[in-house]
Parts: C-alpha cells; structure tokens; sequence
C-alpha cells in the first residue's frame, strides 16, 4: 500500500536470503501476498528453523544441539511467544498450499550454512511456478556468480 500510495501503481518482487527467503515463501504459502508482487527471488530458503538450528549452534553459540537447543524450544512452547518452533516449518506450510507468485529459486552449491538439499527440498515442495539458479560457492554468493543470468529471468518476470 505504501508503494501505490507514494509511487503509484507498481509491480512488487520480493528478494529474501535464508530467513528473509523462508518470510516471503511463507506469506505466500499463507495467502498474505498482494497480486501486485508478480516474483519471489528465495536465495537458500531451508525447510525448518529446527533445521538450521540444530546444524548450527554449536558454531554460533559454541554449545552442542542437545540438549540446548531442545531446551530452547521447550522453554518457547511453555512460553507466551504466540508459537512454537514447529510454527517454522516451511515444507509443512508449503505443502498443500496453493502458491501462485512465480519464484526464483537461487542455491550456493557449496553452502556449509544453509545446505544446497534443504533448499532442494523448498523447491521440490512449491506447487507455484518456480525456476532455479545454482552457483556460486559459500552462502550468499549466487548473485555474484550468476548475475546476468539472474537478470535475465527477473526481467522476464517483471516485463508485464
């Protein structure tokens, strides 16, 4: 609203990395996006933040997963929060959902952070039009490597 309200009439794409990938699949798997957004770029989406946690931890907080990282999430379901972190379950939100925003997918095929499967297995669950891009090497490098070709589908898109 605040793009047609200060630019006028625009055509949106929505460009997310790792959680901001998995927030723009997931307002799409929840129905929560406006038509104007004609393409989701979701670089090294993953399919849990369970997932990502439970492999990563140790490297950001030096502790192991178990019994951390459960206990973290007990303590979450206890709590007030207003969700639980089964809540953060892309696959399950993606599947069954009727998804209708295009998406280009982007994968870093040496991705030590956010592992090329998971985000395969994002991709093998969107039921919407979807295209992918592999390249690069560590996390976030996929634009770097694939520029060009990245343009290419993104004018595609945004043509109309």
């Amino acid at each position: 609203d605040w793009t047609e309200n200060t630019l006028g009439s625009q055509h949106l794409l929505i460009w997310g990395e790792g959680t901001g990938a998995n927030t723009a699949l997931f307002a799409e798997a929840s129905g929560l996006l406006d038509d104007r957004v004609e393409l989701i770029v979701a670089e090294s989406p993953y399919g849990s933040l369970h997932q990502l946690a439970s492999r990563n931890i140790f490297h950001w907080f030096t502790v192991p997963a178990f019994p951390f990282l459960y206990t973290i999430e007990w303590k979450l379901s206890a709590g007030d929060a207003g969700y639980q972190i089964s809540d953060t379950n892309l696959r399950q939100a993606l599947e069954g959902a009727d998804c209708t925003t295009p998406v280009l997918f982007l994968t870093s095929l040496e991705d030590d952070y956010i592992l090329p499967q998971w985000t395969e297995d994002v991709v093998e669950v969107y039921s919407g039009e979807k295209q992918e891009i592999s390249g690069g090497g560590t996390h976030g490098t996929v634009y770097t490597a694939r520029q060009q070709d990245i343009h290419e589908v993104i004018k595609g898109y945004m043509a109309s």
